[in-house]
């Protein structure tokens, strides 16, 4: 079960997460995360193919009057080039649509009680504040052993938290391609003389800021579990 964690992705052997390392009193700390500008400055390095976001928030869906909790990932319109979501009805690229919104077959159920809702409207909530959505697909289930489980996708644009792109304690997923394993050296020191030279941290104090690295999509549930990585993503437990 573990060992095939993501399996389902058709380019998982491109796919690699930007992971930092930080240096804290009780040792480094190992994140699956990066710094905000680093994530939107990561498509101009070099070697990197692709680049796609992902930010994650709990929210609740309005339906004649009932609520339903759910996990919506915000993700960037080439998310679905990147990863592999089959779909039983709509279409992928409605995620560049700012008021379009993909939901898992589940929650179709849950919500409506049938499995073709393209074209339907739902309010999402979200501290106290509503947003209207159309239907525009409807994701089959992904595997239990899955790091992204999410209940909907929606374009980043509708993140209700100041993503932050110029803010140094900001923090985003980020997931790019690379199609040269190679090259893997060469893009980390890019990343990494990118924050030293624009971050402002102490790179060589006692705390803080260590490193920057690529973590292959392939085995990285895994290695979060027994590594502890500090995440949003689902991962494989020892």
């Amino acid at each position: 079960h573990n060992r095939s964690f993501d399996e389902q992705h058709i380019n998982i052997d491109e796919i690699y997460r930007i992971n930092y390392k930080e240096q804290q009193p009780r040792g480094i700390r190992d994140f699956g995360i990066v710094h905000a500008p680093v994530a939107e400055q990561a498509s101009y390095f070099a070697y990197v193919n692709d680049v796609a976001k992902f930010q994650e928030q709990r929210g609740s869906i309005k339906r004649e009057g009932f609520y339903f909790g759910v996990n919506v990932g915000y993700v960037t319109g080439n998310f679905f080039d990147m990863f592999t979501f089959p779909l039983h009805y709509g279409s992928h690229n409605a995620i560049y649509r700012p008021n379009a919104i993909l939901i898992s077959a589940d929650q179709a159920m849950r919500v409506f009680g049938r499995l073709n809702v393209v074209g339907e409207s739902l309010i999402h909530t979200l501290d106290g504040e509503e947003q209207v959505f159309i239907v525009e697909g409807v994701f089959k289930m992904p595997p239990t052993n899955s790091s992204i489980q999410v209940d909907a996708f929606t374009n980043g644009i509708n993140f209700r938290e100041d993503s932050g792109v110029n803010d140094w304690q900001k923090f985003q997923t980020v997931f790019v391609t690379i199609e040269n394993p190679e090259y893997i050296g060469a893009i980390e020191k890019q990343i990494e003389a990118y924050v030293e030279n624009n971050s402002g941290f102490d790179t060589a104090g006692e705390y803080g800021f260590e490193s920057v690295y690529l973590d292959p999509f392939r085995g990285m549930a895994r290695r979060a579990g027994d590594n502890d990585v500090i995440g949003p993503m689902q991962v494989a437990m020892p």
